[in-house]
């Protein structure tokens, strides 16, 4: 089998996330707004509060292939979460 996601969601609350993913999900979207909109999404289907303890992300790229965020990095980001 072949895969090849764009942009997937999965665990618990998977299904609402990956519907939300498809709505706003565009190419041309740059990785910092993929990034606010994963974290945006994973915080409307999550049952508790979002925060750096509760979730990690990692980002994958050509140029600088695996890039995980720090804590501090990523409650950077969801603080600018409206």
């Amino acid at each position: 089998m072949d895969f090849c996601f764009d942009a997937k969601a999965i665990g618990s609350g998977s299904e609402g996330a990956q519907q939300s993913l498809q709505e706003v999900y565009h190419r041309s979207m740059t990785l910092e707004e993929a990034t606010t909109s994963a974290l945006t999404i994973l915080k409307q289907v999550m049952e508790e509060k979002l925060n750096s303890s509760n979730v990690e992300v990692m980002t994958m790229t050509p140029k600088n292939f695996f890039h995980m965020f720090t804590k501090d990095q990523v409650e950077e980001v969801i603080t600018k979460l409206t």
